[in-house]
């Protein structure tokens, strides 16, 4: 905060900016990086992606998680255009994933790299796909897997199980975790800020339990942008020192109490706080996922 800009950026951003940090791991209670925040400041991506990153070797999906950035980090994969509408929705539906739109995406890359390159153009023409776009993210996956085996952290796949991708996308999207409501729109468990799922979404229609996203984009509503569901005990398990499940008596398996707080009411809304004044930072919060006490 003391650092000398030469147009300083507003405070309360950048005291966020060190929340989240915190939050990561990628700041210890000092301020300074840690190991792990070391090795996200050499990968050209956003830190909540550097997280999952190298969160993904260890959950042995880093092929598909590096895919999965690739995709989010470039334009718009899929177009519509008006006079078919029809025949474009049909083919969208060849790679959607009932799990989500991170998983949909790397379908469409995953397929797209099976073409030869000399037909790919019409590959991606008949299939209503943004062949710059894909191209694109191509291009970025490989500079990704160039910055993976700089850090000497393994490459391997999960295959067609996306189960371990989407843990490894709440190991650094979990301040972006939401739960549904009973009117169906979604509270920000972090911030209680209330969103809606983005109508491009494959799960617009869906509205499962529990999601994460990767942003938010304001229109005429707060809309999550490209999201995936997951389970709610996946939370506390993959950022314990973030969130901070209350156990409920009964409970038979490991997470089924958080389960079931992150999904009714009565959660603690508050995030991280870090000292105003950052004389010393001070760890990030625990965000309660209280079980309801109402009938």
């Amino acid at each position: 905060l003391g650092f000398d800009f030469m147009d300083p950026p507003p405070r309360a951003a950048v005291i966020r900016s060190l929340e989240l940090l915190l939050a990561l791991g990628a700041l210890d209670a000092q301020g300074s990086l840690t190991p792990l925040g070391t090795n996200l400041s050499k990968l050209p991506v956003d830190p909540m992606f550097g997280k999952v990153l190298l969160g993904s070797g260890s959950l042995g999906c880093s092929i598909e998680a590096m895919q999965v950035v690739a995709m989010i980090s470039t334009d718009n994969i899929f177009f519509s255009p008006r006079n078919k509408r029809d025949e474009a929705n049909a083919a969208r539906n060849k790679f959607v994933s009932r799990d989500g739109d991170h998983a949909t995406l790397m379908n469409v890359l995953r397929a797209f790299i099976q073409v030869a390159p000399k037909q790919q153009a019409e590959w991606c023409s008949d299939n209503f796909i943004n062949v710059r776009s894909v191209r694109k993210a191509t291009d970025i996956y490989q500079q990704l897997e160039g910055h993976m085996q700089q850090l000497s952290l393994p490459l391997v796949s999960c295959g067609e199980d996306t189960t371990p991708l989407r843990r490894a996308l709440v190991s650094g999207l979990f301040t972006q975790a939401a739960r549904k409501q009973p009117d169906g729109t979604y509270k920000v468990i972090s911030s209680g800020q209330q969103v809606w799922i983005h109508p491009s979404s494959v799960l617009c229609s869906k509205k499962p339990e529990c999601i994460v996203f990767s942003e938010l984009v304001r229109t005429t509503k707060q809309y999550a942008r490209d999201v995936s569901v997951i389970e709610p005990r996946w939370l506390p398990e993959l950022a314990p020192g973030y969130f901070a499940a209350k156990a409920v008596p009964g409970a038979t398996a490991p997470g089924q109490a958080e389960a079931s707080a992150a999904i009714t009411a009565g959660t603690n809304m508050a995030g991280p706080k870090v000292n105003s004044g950052l004389s010393a930072l001070h760890g990030p919060g625990r965000v309660t996922l209280g079980f309801s006490n109402r009938a």
